[in-house]
């Protein structure tokens, strides 16, 4: 009885405390916030309102404490972490973690990146999350610097990161491409291979860093899988020209140049042609007419340039194809 009325009296003093919040927010800040507030009351009301384990308390705080972050709603997140803290075990990674995520969204960023470095360093716990946090941060500034240096210590902490976090997939997108960066194309390949497993964008990727390497079998057999899955994402979206492009430019891989020329004059417009759109194409004519150059037959060489003036009248300042055509002119 005793117990039953303790509890009673928590949910009584939580329950006061919402016209408080309400009386002490304007309006206009209430407003936004009401669909944090009621989730997170159906989360911890009926915490308080039974016998909850630790383990349960836990879970629920979490949830609370993840509602109020998406909410953006940082006093709220700030007092479930207070909770959760007082709940974890001492030196949790996992609390320690949010905490940093928390400081980083009030724009508390050295707080945050000082507890990141801690939590992804050995005597952290190497925290994968943590881990992969601080490589972002440390990529993303190599990129606006142009410093390559940090590279290694990127491709280390993603390493620590895919031992223990579930953004498997992302993490090896990164060093697929920090690889690449780096001119370890065999290693690029093997990152993507294992994306290419649960997603199929990964092939184009594949074809291309197998084609740099001349291992044309691969990489024709890739180019057919991208091309099927972007043959796939075009039905799907028909004006999405990113996916046309690329799709025009990996049959011309496969020798299929009528269907990539196709798919760029079905959205050629002369009188108010996309610059995509008219580099593509003036690309393709290029490609074509250097294959058929290579066959060094008269008649090839004609057609060879017929293409190339198709291709100069896309892009009439190209000083490549002009010379092209004065080569072959002089044939």
């Amino acid at each position: 009885m005793k117990s039953q009325l303790h509890k009673d009296r928590r949910i009584i003093r939580l329950l006061k405390q919402i016209p408080l919040y309400i009386e002490t927010r304007p309006w206009r800040d209430i407003l936004p916030a009401l669909p944090a507030i009621l989730a997170v009351l159906c989360i911890v009301l009926p915490v308080l309102a039974s016998h909850a384990s630790k383990d349960e308390l836990l879970r629920r705080y979490k949830d609370a404490f993840h509602v109020s972050m998406e909410a953006e709603d940082y006093d709220s997140a700030n007092m479930f972490l207070a909770k959760l803290r007082t709940l974890a075990p001492s030196g949790d990674p996992r609390i320690a973690y949010e905490g940093a995520m928390l400081a980083q969204a009030v724009g508390d960023i050295e707080h945050c990146r000082a507890e990141m470095r801690r939590l992804a360093s050995p005597e952290g716990g190497s925290f994968g999350d943590a881990a992969l946090w601080v490589a972002e941060d440390l990529y993303a500034d190599a990129l606006r610097t142009k410093d390559d240096s940090e590279l290694e210590e990127v491709v280390r902490l993603l390493e620590v990161a895919s031992n223990g976090t579930t953004n498997a997939e992302h993490i090896e997108r990164m060093l697929a491409t920090i690889t690449f960066q780096q001119g370890n194309l065999r290693k690029s390949i093997g990152h993507w291979t294992k994306v290419a497993r649960t997603n199929r964008d990964a092939h184009l990727n594949l074809a291309y860093l197998h084609k740099a390497l001349g291992e044309d079998s691969e990489s024709k057999s890739e180019f057919v899988r991208a091309i099927d899955f972007l043959k796939e994402r075009l039905i799907q979206a028909p004006d999405n020209l990113n996916v046309r492009l690329q799709l025009s430019a990996a049959l011309q891989q496969v020798n299929e140049f009528q269907s990539a020329e196709r798919l760029l004059l079905e959205v050629f417009d002369p009188q108010a042609a996309d610059p995509q759109v008219v580099s593509a194409l003036s690309n393709l004519y290029a490609v074509q007419s250097d294959l058929l150059r290579h066959e060094n037959k008269p008649a090839s060489l004609l057609d060879s340039l017929n293409l190339l003036q198709r291709a100069l009248r896309l892009n009439p300042t190209n000083t490549l194809i002009l010379a092209e055509i004065d080569l072959l002119s002089g044939r």
